[in-house]
């Protein structure tokens, strides 16, 4: 299975030299279980080239919230209501879900 991580954020300065970003600690985190993953950083309008680029996807969480007005975020919005109505899975962590 093929998991599609939208980066929505960036850890803390400190973390990346330890632990990586939040899509690393999640490559981490299910390592072993058979899944191949494609990061896509949302957060810097880079948005997959369709929903079946993966068979699920993984939000990760931000500092930011879904409410503001940031440039990535409707387009992101709009890629997930997608998602929602083609059935395919989709995990939300911290990021207003």
């Amino acid at each position: 299975m093929k998991i599609g991580i939208l980066l929505t954020g960036r850890t803390v300065e400190t973390l990346p030299a330890e632990h990586g970003d939040y899509d690393a600690m999640f490559r981490a985190l299910l390592d072993g279980r058979g899944f191949q993953f494609q990061t896509y950083a949302v957060l810097d309008g880079e948005l997959p080239p369709s929903i079946d680029a993966a068979d699920g996807w993984l939000v990760t969480g931000s500092k930011h919230g879904v409410y503001e007005d940031l440039p990535w975020i409707a387009p992101l919005e709009d890629f997930l209501r997608q998602v929602y109505a083609g059935g395919q899975p989709i995990v939300g962590i911290c990021f207003g879900h």
